[in-house]
């Protein structure tokens, strides 16, 4: 359940369902979002606020019920790499 997970693996999970399939870059480039929307602060107040803000990260819908769900990924069973 992602709420028993920390923030450092929430965003590695993150990172990998986003975009570890485009590799180290690909992965730094959506972190680089996260990070600059904690500091816009429009967007959550936390890096985790951020990555549980509904609409903002689609692998999450599935948690934060936006689209009803659609895109969602079982975070349970993610590994990041």
């Amino acid at each position: 359940m992602v709420a028993n997970l920390n923030d450092r693996e929430l965003l590695a999970r993150l990172l990998q369902a986003e975009a570890g399939s485009e590799g180290a870059l690909g992965m730094l480039a959506v972190g680089s979002v996260i990070a600059n929307r904690a500091k816009a602060r429009g967007y959550g107040d936390s890096i985790r606020g951020v990555m549980m803000k509904p609409g903002q990260f689609s692998p999450l819908n599935s948690i934060t019920g936006y689209a009803g769900g659609e895109q969602g990924v079982d975070f349970d069973r993610l590994k990041a790499s």
